[in-house]
């Protein structure tokens, strides 16, 4: 096959379903891993909407940045991993903790899973939902409302009423930025709503953080970033933001060099 009829199925199935993986594209096309990261560089290079990523590639809106759920599942597993484990030192048996639609609260999901510990787990995540559809351990409340395929979420009015009745011992929710003027935001508004609630709804507060979102800033407001009391990342953030977490009294982790 011609390099132009892979890049014009390429850009036919980003047009039809909004996201592709180069992991399917490769075995569907009989073509290398590496040819197709080539293909979305070019295909990316010509076309502002695009965005590649490391495991795939997705079309932005005009309001929205954010890869598809099960696109992001992909990318940089490590890293998540490693907020995952570090943000189950401050779970104890039988908290009721709220977990957001992030992929990394699925990867946490998944590592509390493992330990079989008894919690109480509200969240609005339907992939986090199936992850303890079978668990004994955990008593689940998953919050309803309209389904956003892209999140694989439950947002809107109805979801909002939901949370409102509920109250949890700590929230862990994440954020698509945080920035030292504008605070931790999202680039949906719904989404944002739900993270939110859930902060307000809570005792204690976690924020899990991948390095690369620090100093960014999008135009839904989730919270001021004194409202967190701990940060959770994998790596370290630097002295700016370390001093910034110092002033407003914020426990910051991530992992350290020996």
């Amino acid at each position: 096959m011609l390099a132009i009829e892979r890049l014009q199925i390429i850009k036919d199935r980003l047009a039809n379903e909004g996201a592709v993986s180069v992991k399917q594209l490769s075995e569907e096309l009989s073509v290398s891993l590496e040819t197709i990261r080539r293909d979305l560089k070019e295909l990316e290079k010509n076309n502002a909407n695009i965005v590649r990523t490391h495991g795939g590639a997705y079309i932005i809106d005009a309001f929205e940045h954010e890869a598809p759920q099960y696109l992001r599942q992909t990318l940089s597993p490590g890293r998540k991993e490693t907020i995952a484990h570090q943000a189950y030192n401050f779970v104890r048996p039988n908290d009721t903790i709220f977990l957001d639609h992030s992929t990394t609260a699925l990867y946490f999901a998944k590592y509390i899973h493992k330990q079989n510990i008894g919690l109480t787990i509200i969240t609005n995540s339907l992939p986090i939902a199936q992850e303890f559809s079978t668990s004994k351990s955990v008593n689940l409340i998953l919050i309803g409302g309209e389904f956003r395929s892209k999140s694989q979420s439950f947002v809107g009015v109805r979801a909002i009423n939901m949370l409102r009745s509920l109250k949890a011992k700590k929230s862990f929710i994440s954020s698509t930025g945080i920035h030292l003027v504008t605070g931790i935001t999202d680039d949906n508004e719904q989404e944002a709503y739900i993270r939110r609630m859930m902060q307000e709804n809570s005792l204690e507060h976690f924020l899990l953080l991948d390095h690369y979102k620090f100093g960014k800033s999008f135009m839904n407001g989730i919270c001021d970033p004194m409202d967190i009391n701990t940060v959770i990342t994998d790596m370290d953030p630097g002295t700016e933001w370390k001093d910034f977490f110092e002033a407003y009294n914020i426990n910051v982790v991530f992992p350290h060099k020996d």
